[in-house]
């Protein structure tokens, strides 16, 4: 699909689609994982009170969504997570693809984008983790 995309371009992109990926990621989850707000705040916990649902979560709770109060939301969350994850892996056998046909001299720009976008994807992943996570929990 993405084979005829130039040297960069499939480096480039794939870290593109974390964000979105991880996005539909956490909210699959979050979905299917969750706990309704009365059992849980039944259990002794304190969620805000405007929540529906909540997702356990090292000790504490997340946000959650109750699939029967959003339907349309859990199939918008699985389409967009099987679209972002159908997209980077096709990027990946793009990669793949430039690799094979590169010729010697263009062995090291590939580890060098290789290793450029592994890192990007550990940023991101560190950033949510670090910086929206948190902005998710309860207080």
């Amino acid at each position: 699909m993405f084979k005829r995309l130039p040297f960069p371009w499939a480096y480039v992109l794939e870290p593109l689609l974390a964000v979105p990926l991880f996005a539909s990621f956490y909210l699959v989850i979050a979905f299917l994982a969750s706990r309704p707000a009365e059992a849980v705040r039944e259990s002794g916990a304190s969620i805000p009170a405007n929540w529906e649902a909540a997702l356990p979560n090292h000790g504490g709770y997340l946000r959650g969504f109750l699939p029967s109060a959003h339907p349309l939301g859990l199939a918008a969350a699985v389409v967009a997570l099987l679209v972002f994850g159908a997209i980077a892996w096709q990027l990946r056998l793009a990669q793949a693809a430039q690799q094979r046909e590169a010729g010697p001299e263009h062995v090291a720009r590939h580890k060098v984008a290789g290793a450029a976008t592994f890192a990007a994807w550990a940023l991101v992943a560190w950033l949510l983790f670090m910086l929206g996570l948190p902005r998710l929990a309860a207080a």
